[in-house]
Order: C-alpha cells, then structure tokens, then sequence
C-alpha cells in the first residue's frame, strides 16, 4: 500500500453527514434509532429524564388520592386539585365548573375563588366554543382571544368535559401558557386522572349531605306523626269529656228554671244560661277543632281570616293565661288560599307554642293577614326572641328547632315561604307567605 502525501482533499466524517441529512428530522424513528446506535450515553441522559419525570408525575397522583382521600367539604377538594395541577403544569388559573338546573350557565365548585376566572369561562361558554369540546368529549386546548397578539396567544385554555350517563355535568378550565404542543398526552392523562378521583370524592360529599338532610327531614316527620298521634289522642278523649260536660250542664239549665221564684232569681237564672252557653259554645268549637284531624284532610280554598278567628276563639283563655296578648289585624275580603283548616292550626299551633316557652314574663302578639300581589301573607309579629334554625355557630332549644323544621315543611308543601327575623334578642317577625297560583300535580 502506497501513501501519497500530496493528497490534500478534506472529507466530512461520516457522523457529521448523517447530521446534515434533510430527509431525517427530529422525532424520526429513523434518526432516533441512528442515534441510539451512535451516541447510546445520550440516549440513556435522555431515557433517564424521561423516566424522572415520569415518576415525579406518579408520585404526585398517589400523592393527591391520599389528600384528597381525607378532604370534608368542597373547598378542600378545590384547593388541592389546583395544588396538584401546578406540580403538573404550569397554570395561572383552574378550577372544576357544574351547569345550573337551566344550564344557562356555569357556576364554580369552590365560591370564594376568583370571579374574574368564572366570567372567563362563561364567556367562552356563552360563544358556543364548550360546545365543541363537550361534542368532541376529551380535553381541549382552546387559545384566550383577549391576550391574543400577532406572535400568537401567551394564555391557553384547556378544558376537561365531564359526562356522565351522556349528560353534560360541567368541566374543568386551566388557565396556563402551555400551548397546544407543549401539551403532552402523559400530562393530560394525569390530570384526567385527578379529575375521576376528585368528582368521585365531590359525589361522596354530596351524597352524604343528602343522606343527613333525608335524615333530619325523617327525624321532623316522625316528631310530627308523633304529635298528630296526640293530638288524636286528645280527640278521642275530647269526646268522652265533652259527653261528661254537657249532661251537667241541660241539668243546670232545667234546675236554674226551677229555682226562679221573683224577679232577682231570674237575673241569676239568666246570668248562670248565659255562662252555661258559653261553655256549650266553647265545647263544640272544642269538639269541631278535634275532629279534623281524624277526617280525610282534602285540599280546598281556605278563608285565612275565618281560620285563624276560630283558632284564636279557641287559645284564647290560654294566651290569658299566660299574661299574653294577642290582636288581631286582618285585611277584609282578601283571596282564599288552597289549603285546610288543620295545617293552618298546625302552623299557628307551632307558632304560638315557641312563643309561649320563649316567654317568661308576658308579652304580646299582632296577627296580620294581607293580600300581597299574587299571595297571601300571615305574619305574626312577637315580643320574644325566636332564633332561627339552629346552624354551626348557633346552638337552639331542639322543642323550638322542631317547631320551626314543621313550619318550613308546611310551607313546602303549600309552594310558599316561610321567612323568620329576629331583632335583638327582644322581638321576632314569622312571615308565612301562600301563593295564589299552585302548580298541577
């Protein structure tokens, strides 16, 4: 072999023009099997970061299913999705958005988050945009028109649809400055993930609270089949006792004709019939009273005011007794009201009994009826302080808890409201408004 030294030529290496190949370009199969075969120490940094990260994403999953595991209300389950969303991508703004009854609109999970985010998204919404994504049914990276330059857009959205049983329930909107290609399938499948955990945590939420509220509206029926069993009870004996009374009182009306001799025996004759009357009045408004309760209730327009005269005949010796004074201010001819005479003795009943054990020294009471558009108002004005069902940081008598639970039930029942306002600790207001107009059932 001969060597000639005169030879100057330059060549490139052979690596040097597989650089150079236009035909192969990054993410080749190609070029990435040349390239493991060439430089296997580059291929192994890379695998490794790959690896990394992919484990540092794993982490945080398992990381979040413990958290999320522990959370009791809402707003932890918020916060913590957004926590974990940050150690995945970058995200200026996220939260999980649910369609009102009408989906009209979307409303945030967690309410105290930031309005300008939810105006955000429900003005995509209001565009038709959300309708693409829910149609296409996978996440969607949508750009945000009004940080949109000629460079492009710095901020993207990306929404999650969530479905369920084929019904749009609502999604989750990142705000973040990943683009559409930064975006990886790894990285959404992650949060995808995030999200399955965190709605079936919100579900388990939700049905617990349903299950308390079924719970206590089971607890206020039971407490009112008990007191319609007594008063059943007085019913009956109601009888026995008005048979017993008005015996006597034909033998006091014929012994008090007997005795009138002059003139002086007949004013007391005529004073003791007329207090006799009064009893027979009062026994058969007694006997009336007790009797609804064991017929059939049928629904039927109601005069208000006939009612609650009669109801006030009959508890009125009792207010008197109990140093209470009550008047009565109703509005002539106003509309009836479809309802029965037993759930308006009910409600007064309820009404009266937490005004005569939250009184001690006496005290007052306005009944008021008025017409009012399309309703009729029964407001009952008081001088004790009733306080309104009994929240976290306001503990109430359970007798006064129960009662008000009967009254709201009622009202529910009748489609109307039921408002209480308590004024410093010395007077209190009960609204109980039925409307005119009732839906078909």
């Amino acid at each position: 072999m001969r060597l000639l030294k005169d030879n100057t030529n330059k060549y490139i290496s052979f690596y040097d023009s597989l650089q150079s190949l236009p035909s192969i370009e990054q993410g080749d199969p190609l070029r990435e099997e040349l390239r493991g075969n060439l430089f296997p120490a580059e291929t192994s940094v890379n695998a490794g970061n790959m690896l990394e990260k992919y484990f540092y994403m794993v982490q945080s999953i398992v990381s979040f299913e413990k958290q999320i595991s522990l959370a009791q209300d809402i707003h932890a389950i918020s916060n913590l999705l957004k926590l974990s969303l940050k150690r995945i991508i970058p995200i200026k703004e996220a939260d999980l958005f649910f369609f009102n009854d009408t989906r009209t609109c979307l409303f945030p999970l967690d309410a105290t988050g930031d309005d300008q985010f939810s105006i955000m998204v429900n003005n995509v919404y209001k565009e038709g945009i959300l309708d693409w994504v829910f149609d296409n049914n996978k996440p969607t990276v949508i750009p945000e028109v009004n940080n949109f330059t000629s460079a492009g857009s710095k901020l993207n959205f990306i929404f999650f649809p969530v479905i369920e049983d084929k019904k749009k329930k609502g999604l989750l909107a990142v705000l973040t400055t990943l683009s559409k290609e930064d975006f990886s399938d790894f990285e959404s499948q992650s949060i995808q993930i995030m999200l399955g955990v965190s709605l079936a945590k919100i579900d388990k939420i939700d049905l617990k609270e349903k299950l308390n509220k079924t719970y206590s509206e089971l607890q206020t029926y039971q407490a009112k089949l008990s007191n319609d069993f007594r008063l059943s009870a007085i019913g009956e004996l109601t009888e026995g006792i008005v048979e017993d009374i008005k015996s006597p009182l034909q033998v006091i009306l014929s012994c008090a004709d007997l005795m009138c001799r002059d003139e002086s025996d007949q004013q007391t004759a005529g004073k003791v019939k007329e207090q006799v009357r009064r009893i027979n009045y009062m026994v058969n408004r007694l006997v009336k009273f007790s009797s609804i309760n064991e017929e059939k209730i049928k629904i039927h327009p109601c005069d208000i005011n006939t009612i609650l005269t009669e109801y006030y005949n009959l508890i009125k010796s009792s207010l008197e007794n109990a140093n209470i004074e009550c008047v009565l201010d109703f509005e002539k001819n106003i509309p009836s009201v479809l309802s029965h005479p037993s759930y308006i003795y009910q409600l007064m009943s309820n009404i009266v009994s937490m005004v005569k054990s939250s009184s001690q020294d006496g005290g007052g009471i306005i009944i008021q009826t008025r017409s009012v558009s399309e309703d009729v108002v029964i407001k009952v004005i008081n001088t004790v302080h009733i306080a309104p069902l009994h929240t976290e940081n306001n503990s109430l008598n359970k007798s006064s808890d129960l009662n008000l639970k009967i009254i709201d039930n009622i009202m529910r029942m009748h489609e109307g409201i039921f408002k209480l306002d308590s004024f410093q600790k010395n007077s209190s207001v009960i609204m109980l408004r039925f409307p005119l107009r009732r839906r078909f059932r």
